[in-house]
């Protein structure tokens, strides 16, 4: 009867024969066991234990990125001992984006002093966590006061990040003028060989006495590297392509004419923004869609200035990038992207993009390379035709796709540095910390 009631509570029951006194003594509460047997456990017992194996992400001193839908258990990540610190933030609307980004923003601002947090803002929604946490929200419309320059060059620009030379940083600086440009002209070819020889030509040009004047003040024995009272402007650029005899040169010229000298100059002064805080939003909601690419370069260009900067100072920079494919659309853009990408780890950059469909990422060869390039990539719901780009750009399998399926907001895979988990981001709605965070209309009456 002993044995029967026993077996119902999956107790198994053995006779110790010879081991009596060596039982009784592993019986008593003394922490001693003398009985050295192996438990064979039934199918049931077993169970208990599923899964035998689940794949974890839990690494010292990292941030909290929700829980393993597997095994319950917390996924924690530190981007910063990666590879490289890339990431992308990739779901339809309502997916949970913004909130995944916003806690990470936090998270970091939090953990560390000398992390700095950059934000690039299309929509306004950044901007109650940056006041939150003391940070500064710089907003830029047209006709506004606030101006960033465009030609501001740290002469670090194109440096390894540890002082010594790579490139010539007004070659570096040439490619992103040739993208700004190409954003301002618009069309669907880019810039033509005689375009891109002028542009480069009158970037040389009108850098030449920028050079000078930073080696008078390294012969005085300053450090300072980047000295934005003395910078070119575009209205500069504008006066000097009027100087150039190709019929190109007066193309391209006519074509930034609203930037330098029309409505639309916001970007053709020198930077009056100088800031100490440690949370800042470039809010461009205001500029206009016209504009908004370009608008997106200026103050992408601006952070990794202050990026190159905050490298000499022991910072790392994080940086965020929301409606990220419109800085892939064309190929000298993504070009440029993708020269910050290849680059923010020598500096201390964490760069994470965030966009809605990674359709939209795949138009040229760079922004595909922008993917591949991203030790970590948070997947929130997607389409049916993005879920089968992702599968086939991360290698992720039907059956691992269905986790981003329908799924419920902040509910996805993480594919980091070559693993791959399904999570779960719940967080309670109570807290006023959820009010904060979250985007969604009936949070932020």
């Amino acid at each position: 009867m002993v044995i029967n009631n026993a077996e119902k509570h999956m107790c198994g029951m053995t006779k110790l024969n010879g081991q009596q006194e060596a039982g009784l003594a592993s019986a008593v509460p003394l922490g001693v066991n003398r009985l050295y047997q192996n438990r064979m456990l039934n199918t049931e017992a077993a169970a208990l234990f599923i899964p035998f194996e689940a794949q974890e992400m839990n690494e010292p001193h990292g941030l909290y990125y929700g829980v393993n839908q597997t095994s319950h258990n917390l996924v924690v990540v530190n981007r910063l001992e990666a590879q490289n610190s890339n990431g992308l933030i990739i779901g339809m609307s309502g997916s949970g984006k913004s909130f995944a980004a916003k806690m990470e923003m936090a998270q970091a601002w939090l953990k560390h002093e000398k992390n700095e947090i950059f934000v690039i803002d299309p929509q306004a929604e950044y901007k109650p966590l940056c006041e939150r946490l003391n940070g500064q929200v710089i907003r830029i419309a047209p006709g506004g006061t606030t101006h960033i320059n465009p030609f501001d060059m740290d002469l670090d620009y194109a440096s390894n990040g540890d002082g010594t030379s790579s490139d010539d940083p007004v070659t570096a600086k040439s490619d992103y003028i040739g993208a700004l440009c190409e954003a301002a002209i618009g069309g669907h070819y880019g810039l033509n060989p005689v375009q891109q020889s002028v542009i480069d030509r009158c970037v040389r040009q009108i850098y030449t006495p920028y050079l000078e004047h930073m080696d008078k003040l390294r012969l005085s024995g300053s450090n300072v590297t980047c000295d934005r009272s003395v910078t070119p402007t575009l209205k500069d650029f504008y006066e000097i392509l009027r100087r150039q005899p190709e019929p190109d040169a007066d193309y391209i010229r006519i074509a930034l004419e609203k930037y330098c000298v029309g409505s639309y100059d916001t970007f053709a002064h020198h930077t009056n923004v100088d800031t100490n805080r440690r949370f800042i939003v470039y809010d461009i909601s205001d500029i206009g869609t016209g504009l908004k690419e370009m608008g997106m370069q200026v103050c992408l260009e601006d952070i990794w200035n202050r990026t190159v900067a905050n490298k000499k100072r022991g910072v790392r920079t994080w940086i965020f990038i929301d409606e990220f494919y419109l800085l892939t659309q064309s190929e000298s853009c993504a070009r440029h992207l993708m020269f910050i990408y290849k680059q923010a780890r020598k500096f201390g950059g964490v760069p994470t993009g965030i966009t809605q469909n990674v359709e939209d990422m795949l138009t040229n060869r760079e922004s595909r390379a922008i993917i591949n390039n991203c030790q970590m990539v948070q997947m929130l719901n997607q389409s049916d035709a993005d879920r089968k780009e992702i599968g086939t750009i991360l290698h992720v399998s039907e059956t691992q796709l269905d986790f981003i399926k329908n799924a419920q907001s902040g509910h996805g895979l993480i594919w980091y540095g070559g693993s791959l988990l399904p999570f779960a981001n719940k967080f309670p709605t109570e807290s006023p910390f959820f009010e904060l965070l979250s985007t969604k209309p009936q949070t932020q009456i």
